[in-house]
């Protein structure tokens, strides 16, 4: 014969009984309402990411400035003699790589002017970027003010027309 193991039962506690109502220890609070405490409303949570935002405030980037902005990166990190073919190579490589910089070379430029969102945006259904001066993702980023100066300064970076005026642009985040 074989000894056999002993079982183990699981034992769980039994709930404990739910405590009765009764008339002392349950608050009257028809009859007094100043006896009941008001709770305190709980401070707003904070989301833990910036949610996307779907509409932006600013300029349309032109070719010329990102083209811009590619040439003086190419400049200062490679020895190709412009007007050579890897250096238009390099040049057009570095287009995107240059739209990604250009809010860093304009907040270094122009301190003053908020920049709601680290990249251009890209506006939906077509192949233009945004540089956004707002952005519907939060309340701070949406209620910025812009000066009159900030503005003339950022049009005269990006190489814009002084009567272009800033709009809202449908967008999309890459």
């Amino acid at each position: 014969m074989t000894p056999v193991e002993p079982s183990v039962e699981q034992t769980t506690p039994e709930p404990a009984p739910a405590a009765e109502a009764s008339p002392q220890n349950t608050p009257d609070v028809l009859s007094n309402p100043q006896s009941v405490r008001r709770r305190r409303r709980p401070p707003p949570l904070l989301p833990a990411e910036r949610p996307e935002p779907t509409h932006a405030f600013g300029f349309i980037i032109p070719e010329e400035c990102a083209e811009r902005h590619a040439k003086r990166i190419v400049a200062s990190c490679s020895d190709y003699a412009p007007g050579t073919e890897d250096y238009d190579c390099a040049v057009r490589c570095m287009t995107n790589h240059a739209l990604t910089k250009l809010p860093a070379h304009i907040h270094a430029k122009i301190p003053t002017l908020p920049t709601p969102h680290a990249l251009p945006l890209l506006v939906r259904e077509s192949v233009y970027f945004v540089y956004p001066l707002a952005d519907n993702s939060c309340k701070e980023a949406y209620r910025v003010r812009i000066s009159r100066r900030d503005l003339q300064l950022l049009r005269e970076e990006l190489g814009l027309p002084q009567d272009q005026k800033p709009r809202w642009f449908s967008v999309e985040t890459l």
